[in-house]
């Protein structure tokens, strides 16, 4: 084959290493605040809420990009209605709004509700001034009306008199907060608070609306919280059976359980093996409990399988492979299924283990840990090189090894067995290759996403890209192909690394995207976006960088696959919604819904809970939110007054 040596960086890297550098001047300024921060709570023992105090100060009076004329009252973009509302029919705008079907509905009953506290003198002046205004927080431009701080909308000045004069006993129905404002006890008063004299007034800005602001290039994020600090979350993932829950690993060994619909986390662990698992409270310790999978049938079958380091017994006589080795494997790494309890899906049930896999480790380091379910239902797990600079072991081009692969095994057509072996799996007969080898030629895989496809039309499904590992000078993302040779260690992204072996192993598959050190330094894989909330990014595969702390984005179009950053939106994210990543990127996650998580840790120890998990959210563009399961926009019900005190004063 001929010998390829790229020397010059890709102008897709060198576009992104200006982002980088230009992101890091920001990065450099927040780490700074971070530590100042920390510094003043050491000294002055403050509690978490004064740190957050101490903390948000440098954000608020940062730079602030006004997107408030075009966002809803949950401070997101409007969206496109999937069915027409029945009572806020938005006809002056069309079929972009700020409901769903159920927020009108709520509306609805606040409007039923006021009409059965006013005359009927009352209601036939009031009605329509009280729909236009129930209905406003359906508006595009609810966030302008509102101006994101008072929960009565802005309106136009001869309108606030017109609706003054005719419908003041009617405010504390519409507005429970305005009752014991002095300032309704005049026209004047009252307007002089709720007038407002720009482009936002109400009429006026459903007849001349202002133009909408364009939508930040490259893309940018937001980042909600989970209510928990964990250590050192590794993998997020469902449990394929619609029930909300969002499973999530501890490297220590535990997995929690957070129930999606709610945001509360489950008190009782999951699965608890730290007793079973190997790791040490040493920083950077590749082992530990590193993946799950559930089975695509788990609703129906409670089968699930894990991925986790643990300690060779002395006496366990390794396998003929392994023999002659100069090596001491003192570890291995296993792939195990286990069952839930029956009488409750929220445990595990740790006495059904059977032992899938099992792979000696020569070193510490590179153990892999992807473990999922491809689309065909096939099990697939991901195994390092065993470790050591520039794979010592020899293991990534050699065959006869699992070392440097991903496997797929059949873990359903023979369950007295552990596995059996697809039939079309690539090197099935060929004399001294491991049948269970899917692509070879891998470094250390860590996390992989696998498209479930485009809603409607499948397109892109089937589709599994993998994060690999650099040594020294790139990272790689690879899309698994059947009997791939992604050339470790004959090359390293472009370049040759061991120039022995370069050009002379045969056919390579080339990675479908790789950066430099300028860019970062240890990739994460991630998951393909197919959810229901962020339009903006349909089918991304949404990836990260642990080392600089970055997220990208890869799109494929016609075979070719283009990468960008995806910065975090400084300045406009939502309230309950962070700006900035709060360690480095360990891991992504993918809930039932398709929405994904980005998990990260600061300190890096399994022992302390300093971990994060955010869910990804684009404040910018997203679908009708009555699309999911559940709906995170606004579907809070209006608030109905307890007494009705101004409704028996001064009523005509």
């Amino acid at each position: 084959m001929m010998r390829i040596s790229w020397t010059e960086e890709s102008p897709n890297e060198l576009v992104l290493k200006e982002a980088y550098l230009e992101r890091s001047v920001i990065k450099t300024i927040r780490r700074r605040q971070l530590q100042v921060e920390q510094d003043l709570c050491n000294l002055l023992d403050f509690s978490s809420g004064m740190r957050l105090i101490i903390f948000m100060v440098p954000l608020v009076t940062g730079l602030v990009l006004d997107y408030s004329s075009r966002l809803c009252l949950d401070h997101v973009a409007p969206f496109e209605l999937v069915n027409t509302l029945s009572f806020c029919t938005n006809s002056e705008y069309g079929t972009t709004g700020c409901c769903t079907a159920a927020s009108d509905q709520h509306i609805k009953d606040r409007y039923d509700y006021i009409q059965t506290k006013a005359s009927s003198a009352e209601w036939s002046r009031c009605q329509s001034f009280v729909k236009e205004i129930l209905c406003l927080r359906c508006s595009p431009f609810a966030g302008g009306i509102f101006d994101h701080s008072r929960s009565f909308p802005g309106l136009c000045t001869s309108y606030c008199n017109e609706f003054y004069d005719k419908c003041r006993n009617l405010l504390w129905f519409l507005d429970p907060t305005l009752a014991r404002v002095s300032a309704l006890d005049s026209r004047d008063g009252f307007c002089q608070r709720i007038a407002v004299d720009d482009a936002y007034c109400y009429p006026d800005v459903a007849s001349s609306p202002p133009d909408p602001e364009p939508v930040p290039s490259p893309r940018c994020v937001c980042l909600q919280p989970t209510d928990r600090w964990l250590s050192m979350p590794l993998w997020a993932g469902h449990a394929n059976d619609g029930s909300g829950r969002l499973f999530v690993i501890e490297q220590r060994g535990r997995v929690r359980i957070l129930d999606t619909n709610t945001g509360r986390w489950k008190t009782d662990l999951f699965l608890d093996i730290t007793d079973q698992v190997l790791i040490t409270p040493t920083k950077g310790d590749e082992r530990g409990l590193l993946s799950l999978a559930f089975h695509p049938d788990h609703a129906s079958n409670r089968r699930f399988f894990l991925f986790y380091a643990l300690e060779r017994d002395t006496e366990e006589e390794l396998p003929e492979e392994y023999q002659g080795r100069l090596f001491s494997f003192t570890f291995k790494v296993r792939v195990s299924e286990m069952l839930v309890r029956e009488d409750n899906r929220d445990q595990a049930d740790l006495t059904t283990e059977k032992i899938i896999l099992e792979v000696f480790q020569p070193f510490q380091y590179h153990n892999g840990g992807a473990l999922l379910f491809g689309t065909d239902g096939y099990l697939y797990a991901s195994f390092g090189d065993g470790g050591g600079g520039g794979d010592p072991f020899e293991s990534s081009q050699n065959k006869t090894l699992l070392h440097g692969s991903v496997v797929r095994l059949d873990v359903d057509s023979d369950t007295s067995q552990p596995y059996t072996i697809p039939p079309n799996n690539p090197f099935v007969g060929q004399a001294g290759d491991r049948p269970e080898i899917f692509s070879y030629g891998l470094r250390n895989v860590w996390r992989c996403g696998v498209d479930r496809g485009e809603n409607g039309t499948g397109a892109g499904r089937g589709r599994i890209l993998c994060g690999d590992v650099g040594q020294e000078g790139y990272e790689e993302m690879n899309l698994l192909t059947p009997g791939g040779n992604f050339a470790w260690p004959a090359r390293e992204g472009p370049a040759c690394y061991n120039n022995d072996l370069c050009g002379q192993i045969g056919p390579e598959v080339h990675p479908a995207y790789y950066y430099g050190r300028s860019v970062g330094g240890s990739v994460t894989g991630g998951a393909f976006y197919r959810g229901c909330t962020n339009r903006g990014l349909e089918g991304l595969h949404i990836f990260g960088d642990y080392r600089s702390r970055s997220l990208f984005t890869m799109n494929e179009t016609d075979g070719n696959w283009t990468t960008e950053m995806l910065p975090l939106c400084e300045g406009f994210c939502p309230p309950g919604t962070d700006a900035f990543l709060h360690g480095d990127v360990l891991s992504f996650g993918e809930d039932d819904q398709g929405e994904i998580y980005v998990l990260t840790d600061r300190l890096q120890s399994n022992v302390l809970p300093d971990g994060r998990m955010h869910r990804i959210v684009d404040p910018t563009e997203r679908y009708d939110p009555s699309l999911c399961a559940v709906d995170r926009s606004q579907d809070e019900r209006l608030r109905m007054p307890a007494q009705s005190f101004i409704y028996e004063i001064g009523r005509d």
